[in-house]
Order: C-alpha cells, then structure tokens, then sequence
C-alpha cells in the first residue's frame, strides 16, 4: 500500500465534510495530493530503472551496519584456511615476477589442505575440499610438481578437485563467474584457487576494468 493509499484509509469521519466546506482548505489538500502523488511516481520510476523491487526496502536496510552486531563480534579473532597466506572468506592474490614459484606454492598450498595437512607447519589438520582452475600446466607437469612434493598413485587426492586447462567462459564474465560458483557448488569447495588471473580472463589482465569485471562476477 502506498503512503496515499494509507493516507486515505486513515481520514477522519466528517473531514471531507469540512473540506467541501472550504473552497481554500479543499484547494489546499487537493494539492497536496498532487504533490504526494508525483512524489511517490518519480520514486517508482528511479526504482524501476535501477531494477530495484517496491518492496525492497528491507533488503537495502540491511546493508547497513547494525552496530550492537558489529561490537559483539571479536575483529581481531581472524579465521585462516593456511596462515599466514589464506585468510576465511576472502579473496588472496599471490604477486611475483614470472617464473619465482606462484604456482608451484598454490599447489603446495592446495595439496596440503587436500589431504590434512597444514602447509606451513606440516601439523595434521581437517582436510578439505579444493577447487582448482589450472589455466597453465599439462597432465605431465602436474604429475612431475606433485611427484616430487611426495604425493603418487597411493595418496588420497580425492577432496583436491582439479581442473586442466577448464573450458570457461571469462571468468570476467557473468556467465565466467555462474560456471565458477556452479563448479566450486558441485565440489562443495571451501577454496578456490584460480592459476593464472591472466589466462582465466577474457579482458587485458593489466587492464582497470578487467579486474573490475573480475571483481563483480567472480572475484567478490
């Protein structure tokens, strides 16, 4: 219902009485009405072009930080998948030259997780299930990098859910971006890990609205 909608619902009896009484008082309220009445059109039609629902009010209320939430929560409590590299919930990116051991280090990272290991301690840990985009290496450079961190035909691989050169649309795409969370969804992945950003894009890698598009679709 709108706020006229209500307006009329909640109109005392005798006040149109009273209005019709005063030619002034009814000229009055009749633009009044008139002025309600546009406003809530032109609110409509912003709605309708921004693809927002009439009754989405709630939901644009809760973006807003409800700070007695915010200050219960412990901030400083971080929650690690692999620290002090992987940080829970968020998205990680690993910067060096070309050729310095990115991807040997992800699939370190990776296997390790895998297979209830913590990587950087060796401590036993909960395995769990990753989703990995190799947009580089062949089935025989895989099996050479797993080989020689100790892993073979006897180890158990099967929460490391590896894909080869996957057939994906951009990952700077909406369509790039469904296939990934589609993928990560049937794996029941608690990471994703995406080797390299520069061949999983459509878009120049050192372009701004490449990560940007990355970012909204997939990234985020």
């Amino acid at each position: 219902m709108s706020p006229l909608e209500h307006d009329l619902d909640t109109i005392q009896p005798g006040y149109w009485d009273a209005l019709m009484a005063s030619p002034s008082a009814l000229r009055e309220e009749a633009e009044r009405r008139i002025d309600a009445a546009k406003h809530n059109l032109a609110n409509q039609v912003v709605d309708d072009m921004l693809g927002i629902p009439s009754n989405s009010d709630d939901g644009l209320r809760s973006m807003l930080v409800n700070w007695s939430e915010f200050w219960a929560v412990d901030h400083n409590d971080a929650e690690w998948i692999a620290e002090p590299v992987l940080a829970a919930k968020r998205s990680t990116a690993l910067f060096a030259p070309g050729g310095t051991g990115k991807s040997l280090l992800s699939l370190f990272i990776a296997s390790s997780l895998a297979t209830g290991r913590a990587p950087f301690s060796g401590r036993k840990a909960e395995p769990i299930r990753v989703l990995y985009l190799d947009y580089e290496m062949t089935d025989a450079d895989l099996a050479e990098r797993l080989e020689s961190m100790g892993y073979g035909p006897n180890s158990n691989l099967t929460r490391l859910n590896y894909a080869l050169l996957p057939s994906l649309p951009g990952l700077d795409t909406p369509e790039g971006g469904k296939a990934v969370v589609r993928l990560a969804a049937i794996c029941d992945a608690s990471l994703v890990v995406i080797d390299t950003f520069g061949r999983a894009v459509h878009g120049d890698e050192n372009d701004a609205d490449t990560v940007r598009a990355w970012y909204r679709w997939t990234g985020l």
